[in-house]
């Protein structure tokens, strides 16, 4: 268009009021929604290939006086206005092991959380549980249901004691069999059991008895994490000095193995991937807290090194007990670290964890960046189509089926530059 130089039109206001209309005034003072994650850092006893910040050796006064900085730490994100602009649509207690807690001691938390926050009317309301009898008994359980935990997820691993021992785990396949009875008998909606592939000793024969196990057990959803030889682990420590016992298999044959039991769960069952780690018997059983995550929703983390992606910032709450009891009962947010999200991480971001979605919705991606992603990656994508490795059409950007398990290689290709080396603190497998 030719510019015509006249100064007959002065421009005041832009964009023109004439784009306003009625219909949204709804929407005017609406107010976010976002996840909150409530981290537990306290176990029994720590598996050998746990990475996360936990203890298995503490006292009930130790306990006592993290739940009172965790309260505190709640208290103070819920005074800040851009908290209280915000509406809470699903609450996750991680850990750790957040059932390891008495009932008064969860039912308390939860009670301070709920007069805190503003929480949505269906939010999901999610627990990781370690199924050991001792500290999930039908009375827990009953609790919480009764605290609206709608999705409780037992992190088994495996169904075979040996392979369960030889990765330092206590738990049997017998004790998880009576405490998953237990919880189908207080009738929670969604049950999720995680399984590890790759550990200390697995075989393809137990590997397979593994699928149909979860077939006969029939939950709401399936969730496969691979065993990664973290360098912060106690499994790592035993490899490098070679005290390990059992063997340690190759990349390829878990590659294998993972495909195996996505076919048969999806063959057989029904199953559906909903991300590249975890298959639901139906679509409404979709972990709302992990595609929320994936789709870019801003998550706040409470708790000891609790992480936190919100307001456009990353960050993680300090992992020295210390120093946060200390910070916290102060009042003050305890960070240690954080990063101001740029424009091109966060479209990146966009795509790498879109992808691991296994989707992402070309309008919805123009709602929130203003530019259909053809336009800056364009060229990366069409390479990947071209490589078969996606699938794009008018509506969507999608991960085919036969490459589900592999979207953790795929989104690298939408890694800004330098950020692939940051993150390899593993051992590889070879």
């Amino acid at each position: 268009m030719k510019i015509t130089l006249n100064r007959e039109d002065i421009v005041n206001q832009y964009p023109p009021f004439n784009v306003t209309n009625t219909k949204e005034v709804v929407d005017l003072f609406a107010k976010e929604q976002i996840h909150l994650y409530v981290h537990l850092p306290f176990c029994k006893k720590k598996c050998d290939y746990c990475y996360y910040k936990s203890f298995d050796t503490f006292s009930n006064e130790m306990v006592e006086d993290y739940l009172a900085a965790l309260k505190r730490e709640i208290d103070t994100y819920s005074q800040m206005p851009v908290v209280q602009s915000k509406r809470i649509k699903s609450l996750y207690f991680g850990g750790g092991t957040p059932t390891l807690l008495s009932c008064q001691q969860l039912e308390e938390l939860a009670k301070y959380i709920f007069e805190k926050f503003d929480f949505i009317d269906d939010f999901e309301f999610c627990v990781e549980a370690n199924p050991d009898e001792q500290y999930l008994s039908p009375e827990k359980l009953h609790l919480l249901k009764q605290m609206n935990v709608k999705r409780i997820s037992f992190g088994v691993q495996n169904f075979n004691n040996e392979i369960l021992r030889l990765n330092g785990r206590e738990v049997t396949a017998e004790t998880f069999y009576r405490v998953y009875d237990r919880a189908r008998k207080a009738r929670f909606e969604i049950i999720n059991i995680d399984i590890m592939s790759g550990m200390i000793g697995e075989t393809w024969e137990n590997w397979r008895n593994i699928i149909s196990r979860l077939i006969q057990l029939d939950p709401e959803s399936v969730a496969f994490y691979k065993m990664k030889l973290y360098y912060n682990t106690k499994l790592f420590k035993k490899i490098k000095k070679g005290e390990q016992a059992g063997n340690l298999m190759s990349n390829s044959e878990e590659m294998a193995m993972i495909g195996y039991a996505y076919d048969r769960l999806q063959d057989e069952c029904g199953y559906a991937a909903s991300n590249c780690f975890s298959l639901v018997r139906d679509i409404a059983f979709e972990h709302v807290h992990a595609k929320g995550i994936l789709q870019g929703e801003d998550m706040l983390g409470c708790g000891l090194a609790a992480h936190s992606c919100f307001n456009k910032f990353l960050y993680q709450n300090t992992w020295d007990m210390k120093e946060y009891l200390q910070v916290a009962k102060r009042g003050r947010i305890p960070v240690k670290r954080a990063h101001s999200i740029s424009a091109k991480e966060e479209i990146s971001s966009a795509m790498v964890y879109g992808i691991r979605g296994l989707s992402i919705d070309r309008k919805h991606f123009i709602d929130r960046f203003g530019v259909d992603m053809m336009l800056p990656y364009s060229s990366i994508i069409n390479e990947l189509v071209k490589e078969g490795l996606l699938i794009l059409d008018d509506k969507a950007l999608r991960v085919p089926r036969k490459y589900y398990i592999f979207a953790d290689d795929i989104c690298r290709r939408f890694f800004l530059p330098g950020y692939e080396t940051m993150m390899l603190a593993h051992l590889s497998r070879g």
